[in-house]
């Protein structure tokens, strides 16, 4: 027969930190979808004014900044709960006398935060797209004033 191996304790992302992530997203959704509408009025906007251009362009920026510092403590936060739970496995190990494995263990840490990094990848990617909204609007502004110097 074969032999059962003892295993270190499986833990699921705790309820109340995923209830937390779930209470950033609604609060943060109206920014969110902001900066989509404002991604799609770019894109079939035929001929925008500079005006509009700046404005959109300071429009995305506030909302990227807002989203980008909530990014940056979800990327701390993701990195902090990887490692704890990495040593809390490890120390684990060591205390039940299991063979420790660092691959397997590493799998497990970030399986782990996986609703966490998910949130974090959502936010990272409102803050590229708000980054690349004031690109555009950079882009349609610099175009126009050349148009308008080569027409002088």
């Amino acid at each position: 027969m074969a032999e059962i191996k003892e295993m270190y304790t499986v833990k699921q992302y705790p309820e109340e930190a995923k209830a937390k992530l779930s209470t950033l997203l609604e609060e943060t959704k109206e920014v969110r979808e902001f900066l989509d509408t404002l991604d799609n009025t770019i894109a079939t906007s035929a001929a925008p004014t500079p005006e509009m251009l700046k404005e959109w362009a300071r429009q995305a920026v506030g909302r990227g900044n807002y989203l980008r510092k909530k990014h940056a403590k979800l990327s701390a936060a993701s990195i902090n709960e990887k490692d704890a739970r990495y040593m809390e496995i490890k120390l684990e190990c060591s205390q039940k006398g299991i063979s420790f494995t660092d691959a397997t263990t590493k799998i497990d840490a970030e399986g782990f935060i996986a609703p966490l990094r998910m949130a974090r990848d959502i936010f990272e990617a409102y803050v590229v797209s708000a980054d690349n909204i004031v690109s555009v609007c950079r882009m349609h502004l610099n175009k126009q004033l050349e148009e308008t110097v080569d027409l002088k």
